[in-house]
């Protein structure tokens, strides 16, 4: 997917500029840890640039999951939603999700491509 369509879709979704420049800082960081030939390049970009697609719509924790949600409204697939409803500090359990009025699923980052993004995620400023 390219940057250009993921920007549109961040804007469709509702997204700030500010998000945007924070999502385009995700990708370029998480690109730096995606040299390995086993690492889905694409996906990393494309889920670093939609990781906070949710904050259309909510600021809270709900953004991820909210963020989700619109992936597949918008027919990306599950890897990139995932990569998005999992991007929340280093992941939350179904038991953390029910504390914190989410849907009780488990929301810890599992593939590789989905690590990447959470890491770059936390070591940038911003939303």
């Amino acid at each position: 997917m390219r940057e250009e369509d993921c920007i549109a879709l961040l804007r469709r979704a509702g997204c700030s500029e500010d998000v945007i420049a924070h999502c385009r800082a995700v990708r370029d960081l998480a690109l730096t840890y995606a040299a390995d030939p086993l690492v889905d390049r694409d996906l990393i970009e494309a889920g670093a640039l939609l990781h906070d697609i949710g904050r259309g719509v909510t600021h809270d924790l709900r953004h991820a999951e909210a963020g989700g949600a619109i992936c597949r409204s918008f027919g990306l697939g599950e890897a990139i939603a995932a990569i998005v409803e999992r991007h929340i500090g280093a992941g939350l359990t179904a038991d953390e999700c029910s504390l914190q009025d989410l849907a009780p699923r488990d929301c810890v980052p599992q593939t590789i491509e989905e690590k990447i993004v959470a890491h770059a995620d936390n070591l940038v400023k911003g939303t």
